[in-house]
């Protein structure tokens, strides 16, 4: 659903994507993509453009209304996640092999890229930005999260911020606080 809730977008068991108004309670277009890439439609910040996936590779920008679309590709990772940052003006893209890649939202050029060095066979599953736009999140399988500060003085830092428990940890956890 869209930021203003008069748009939603909806994946169609077929790989389509269809757009509806709220306000008119009607289909305003249907738009062919691949449903089985495991990147749902999401809006940009104003509703005016979307991105959705074409193939594990690729993700297409389109305007809501009129022409325009274009495609952000890597011929040699599957894509995992992607999103707007908050002010509309990037996309943040998490690559298969671990990197994250920031694109220009307004014509799919590349504007910079992390790598991230998850453990063995752990892969980024989730990207988010901070409200403000500040920081870059990444959420990987193995329930790690990475922050990068997009500002000048600590732009590419990586910082590894939390790990999540294991089904053991929170045994012992359990048991600590059972004691307490």
């Amino acid at each position: 659903v869209s930021n203003d809730f008069t748009k939603m977008l909806v994946m169609t068991s077929d790989g389509a994507v269809q757009l509806f108004s709220l306000q008119e309670n009607r289909e305003l277009g249907k738009f062919p993509r691949n449903v089985n890439a495991g990147i749902g439609a999401r809006f940009s910040p104003d509703g005016s453009h979307f991105i959705a996936s074409a193939d594990k590779n690729t993700l297409v920008v389109s305007p809501v209304q009129g022409s325009g679309s274009f495609v952000i590709r890597d011929e040699d990772m599957p894509v995992n996640a992607a999103v707007y940052s908050p002010d509309g003006t990037m996309i943040a893209v998490a690559l298969a092999n671990g990197m994250v890649r920031m694109y220009d939202a307004d014509n799919g050029t590349l504007v910079d890229a992390y790598a991230v060095l998850p453990e063995p066979d752990d892969v980024i599953e989730a990207l988010a930005y901070s409200p403000d736009g500040e920081a870059l999140l990444a959420g990987s399988k193995k329930g790690y999260i990475f922050r990068w500060w997009l500002s000048d003085a600590v732009r590419g830092q990586m910082v590894p911020i939390q790990k999540t428990y294991e089904d053991t940890e929170l045994r012992k956890l359990a048991e600590i606080l059972k004691d307490k």
